[in-house]
């Protein structure tokens, strides 16, 4: 943020804000110094710990999922992956799959304090297990210090070295893997060889990454998704009827209240802005809270776990359903947080959450000082006991649902809208299209449609989540079978898997307060983009998207959105992918729909200028306009069968350009005399042209994944003086 932001927003408060915020900035940064102090002089493990009375973890699966309910497929995919993490290989960001084994005769460097008990938890591993590499980017083979206090960890700023590589690793998200395997494994040995494997790659992070040291304690929502993954997956572990030793239990649960007191004194929140990172930090304590026996602590933590989800949830998701980031990966991030942390903590036994939330206010020590505890009312809901969740929760996680199912394309994906981390909260099932060796799908959103149809179980989400049923059985194991009442009084038509109703289909879709519309007649289906930035009006996650448009013919997408690629590693091609010029829609040389400050912070945040409105929504012609150039940016887009109309009008003088980018698996080539663009896959086929402007055909890139960018065609109209162009799409099989 610029020296001229903060003057702003510094004279905008009131001075009792002022000295409010400038008191608990003081208080925050005299913490974490003595935090750091501490943290070097003596050991950051909790002495202590387990308590007795604290030691034995609740269980959080009832019963888990048969093997009928999983499947097969699910379960055969579950062995071939745990195979590869049993060997340390992993397929991260982009890698490949690729090794984290630390090198034989390597050693993690433990800070002095930690040494001791570091070495007594390595003791446990057996003698055969080669160690986890935990600080590596194995993509650039940078190598953070496990030594050094996590505020002292520098990243971001090194071309081509990328953090958020060993933060993936260690969210341990691949974990969940083992337990199925477990559960498909032909034989006792293979079983438990599974368990095994589970058990030491906890063990390995635990002693190689001493509580607040290394690059892996850095951000706290990575140590939340970590705990959230720990915990699931060694409860179903235990459903599935496997034991564990009473060395690795005692560790184990140890972590978990070393988990919880990192994240809740180091919250990821302010007062004016709180996205994903925040919401991550309560998911993550929430399953911990409620993992953890009762107590003071763990109690404290789950009433304010509790109470800031159901805060944060009516926040980071709007009231159409889709997510406050601007981005539709992003809704899948939060929607799996939002679900599995309420689905734990509904899987309670009697009186747990009551006695928590009732729980005397001088267990507030326990909690950051920013928060302000007042009492939750209670909420009556058939089959439940009163529960704290207000309607409007349960509202936003169903509609969060309809959102997802409503906005994918024929093809079983969503369209890309702003950034894509490919980040997950619990990856109970990978989504592997080409089986275990390929690459994970992180644009198909089905499973999400399925995991929250646990709490409601309607009919269309099952149809609609297709192949993805499975999850929907894992969140029904943790809510014991119980159900919420649909918030609507008539339920939608039942759909067919691709997401749309059986019979006559919708021809429009709308979600407003998201800003994106997806129109269809025939076979043609356009999802249009025309809304707010996001983050409210912060726009760290969204592109400079606006008016853009993805284009499916049957089930093959010809244009699309070319995602993210990268973050901080390569500061050039973040913003490449993310400015006007990379998507569907107007272009002036020099100028955004929204400019940025070429700083890191710049990396994450939009200046918001392009005020996008929608001027009409009908289920033949959408229209919308946006102010990111000075004068206005219009385009109507008019969808008849078998054929799309456009036309932009910007009365800025000067040359401007129309971009159309394709998806890689299109090939395209030029007319003769440049007056159209063909463009073919899977049998079908696209023809653009124009009432004026001179089309050509250049390479490009596009990036269904984080770290991963393929080549793929690019169409472009340049306009020389025109401020009204006409142009057209025609599909054909």
């Amino acid at each position: 943020m610029s020296l001229r932001r903060y003057w702003k927003k510094f004279r905008s408060l009131p001075p009792r804000e002022l000295a409010r915020r400038a008191r608990a900035k003081l208080e925050e940064k005299a913490a974490a110094r003595i935090g750091r102090w501490n943290g070097y002089r003596k050991p950051t493990y909790l002495a202590g710990y387990p308590k007795p009375e604290t030691a034995a973890l609740g269980r959080i699966f009832a019963a888990a999922p048969s093997r009928a309910n999983i499947g097969p497929e699910a379960l055969a995919l579950a062995r071939a992956l745990s195979k590869k993490f049993s060997n340390h290989r992993f397929n991260l960001l982009g890698s490949g799959w690729t090794s984290a084994a630390l090198p034989a005769g390597t050693e993690n460097a433990v800070n002095p304090a930690n040494r001791a008990e570091a070495a007594r938890i390595a003791a446990l591993l057996g003698k055969s297990y080669q160690r986890i590499d935990w600080q590596l980017d194995f993509k650039s083979g940078h190598r953070w210090r496990s030594d050094l206090w996590h505020a002292d960890q520098e990243y971001g700023s090194e071309s081509g070295v990328d953090v958020k590589v060993p933060w993936e690793l260690a969210r341990m998200q691949h974990l969940m893997q083992f337990a199925w395997a477990f559960l498909g494994a032909e034989n006792r040995d293979e079983a438990d060889a599974c368990r095994e494997e589970f058990r030491h790659q906890i063990l390995d992070f635990i002693s190689a990454n001493p509580p607040g040291f290394g690059v892996n304690w850095v951000c706290t929502m990575d140590a939340g998704i970590r705990v959230a993954n720990w915990i699931l997956a060694r409860d179903l572990f235990l459903a599935l009827g496997a034991e564990f030793d009473s060395g690795f239990e005692s560790v184990f649960a140890r972590s978990v209240w070393e988990h919880g007191r990192h994240i809740v004194t180091n919250l990821e929140w302010s007062p004016g802005l709180r996205g994903n990172h925040y919401y991550a930090d309560i998911a993550g304590l929430a399953v911990a809270a409620a993992a953890l026996p009762a107590a003071p602590e763990s109690d404290a933590w789950l009433a304010f776990a509790v109470s800031e989800l159901i805060g944060e949830t009516e926040l980071q998701f709007l009231p159409d359903g889709g997510n406050f980031e601007a981005s539709t990966v992003y809704h899948r991030l939060s929607a799996e947080m939002a679900c599995y942390a309420t689905a734990v903590v509904l899987s309670l036994p009697g009186g747990r959450l009551a006695a928590a939330l009732a729980s005397p206010r001088k267990h507030a020590r326990y909690l950051p000082r920013f928060y302000k505890r007042a009492p939750l009312p209670l909420h009556a809901y058939p089959g439940w006991e009163p529960l704290p969740f207000p309607p409007v929760y349960f509202e936003r996680l169903e509609r969060a649902a309809e959102f997802a199912l409503d906005i994918t394309l024929p093809d079983g994906r969503v369209p890309q809208i702003g950034d894509n981390d490919s980040g997950r909260f619990l990856k109970a099932f990978p989504l592997c299209p080409e089986g275990p060796e390929g690459e994970e799908d992180f644009l198909d959103l089905r499973h999400l449609v399925s995991a929250l149809n646990g709490f409601f179980g309607r009919g269309d989400f099952d149809l609609g989540a297709g192949s993805a049923r499975q999850e929907s059985r894992l969140v029904e194991a943790l809510l014991r079978g119980r159900k919420f009442p649909s918030h609507r009084s008539h339920p939608t038509p039942t759909r067919a898997p691709d997401g749309l109703p059986a019979g006559e289909p919708r021809k429009l879709v709308s979600y407003p307060d998201f800003g994106l519309y997806v129109m269809r007649k025939a076979d043609l289906r356009v999802a249009f983009r025309c809304g707010p930035i996001g983050q409210r009006d912060h726009g760290g996650h969204a592109h400079n998207d606006q008016l853009s448009f993805t284009l499916a013919l049957g089930e093959a997408t010809f244009l699309e959105d070319p995602g993210t690629h990268l973050y901080t590693p390569d500061w050039d091609s973040r913003n490449q992918f993310r400015s006007t010029a990379a998507h569907n829609t107007l272009a002036l040389p020099g100028r955004e729909q929204n400019r940025w400050e070429n700083t890191r912070p710049g990396l994450f945040a939009l200046i918001s200028e392009s005020r996008a409105e929608m001027l009409e929504a009908g289920t033949s012609r959408l229209s919308g306009r946006h102010f990111g150039f000075g004068a206005p940016h219009t385009r109507t887009l008019e969808l008849s069968e078998g054929r799309l109309q456009g036309t932009d009008v910007c009365e800025i003088v000067g040359p401007k350009a129309l971009a159309f980018h394709f998806s890689p698996a299109v090939s395209a080539s030029l007319s003769t005399g440049a007056a159209s663009v063909e463009a073919r896959r899977d049998g079908l086929a696209i023809r653009l042209w124009s009432d004026s402007g001179i089309w050509s055909l250049v390479r490009g890139f596009s990036s269904p994944a984080y770290g991963i960018r393929r080549e793929a065609w690019i169409a472009r109209l340049d306009l020389a003086g025109e401020t009204r162009v006409k142009w057209y799409i025609e599909g054909s099989r």
